[in-house]
């Protein structure tokens, strides 16, 4: 893999971004806008090339008696932990009050601005690492999006949340080189104000995941990680 393609895997992991790949290596793959089938059942839907801008949640309009009512259940911190991570993945590639309105509507308050701060340093950064003049030329031409497919409940109560999420991370660089990588990230989210905001993501302990290795096409790296997933279950109407 080419030395650009490690130093982005090292950066993405380092920015506060919902969305780590390191320790996930491929092969450039025949360009195809469809997340690829693995063992590993696909929910999410790839998009095509072009990807759309993530929807800033509306405000709540339920009444204040059903607010008081509303209780943090487990599946759905389980499904903000993955909207978190595919929302707030492209966020660096965003204009700025797009991406500030991402941040403001997934991230806890007191870290939105750090969050917002990394975004902003890293977008042109990784960008470039890609081969794009800009983010939104990589916005429009790298395709990139982490698609959700396993989980697992790693804590839960007293209003937060930790959850392993198995992902796919999919990117086009300007040579026209399609990568795709399974990945394995660490997610914790809060119960606020009656909704799960997502406050930090991490790498889980590396025993937990596999070593990573070059030269490997997707479907071995693929291979890699299922002894790691025995634990996990698809992420479809996630319940505990």
């Amino acid at each position: 893999m080419p030395r650009k393609i490690f130093t982005f895997l090292v950066l993405v992991g380092l920015v506060v971004v919902a969305v780590l790949i390191i320790g996930s290596y491929t092969q450039p793959q025949p360009n195809s806008a469809t997340a690829p089938n693995t063992a590993t059942p696909s929910i999410a839907q790839a998009p095509q090339r072009t990807v759309p801008a993530p929807q800033t949640p509306k405000p709540p309009t339920a009444s204040k008696a059903s607010k008081k009512l509303k209780k943090p259940l487990v599946k759905d911190a389980i499904t903000a932990a993955a909207t978190a991570t595919s929302n707030l993945s492209v966020a660096q590639f965003l204009p700025r009050e797009q991406m500030l309105q991402i941040v403001k509507g997934w991230v806890i308050p007191k870290e939105r601005l750090f969050v917002a701060q990394n975004y902003v340093q890293s977008g042109p950064k990784v960008a470039q690492l890609l081969g794009y003049q800009s983010p939104e030329e990589a916005r429009v031409r790298a395709g990139y999006y982490v698609s959700p497919q396993k989980y697992r409940v790693v804590d839960f109560g007293g209003g937060k949340a930790t959850v392993m999420l198995y992902t796919i991370s999919h990117w086009v660089t300007s040579l026209n080189d399609e990568y795709r990588a399974p990945g394995i990230t660490v997610i914790q989210v809060k119960w606020l104000r009656g909704k799960w905001l997502y406050v930090r993501s991490y790498n889980p302990p590396i025993s937990q995941v596999p070593t990573p290795q070059v030269n490997l096409t997707f479907d071995e790296t693929v291979r890699q990680f299922q002894p790691y997933l025995k634990e996990f279950k698809d992420y479809a109407n996630p319940t505990k």
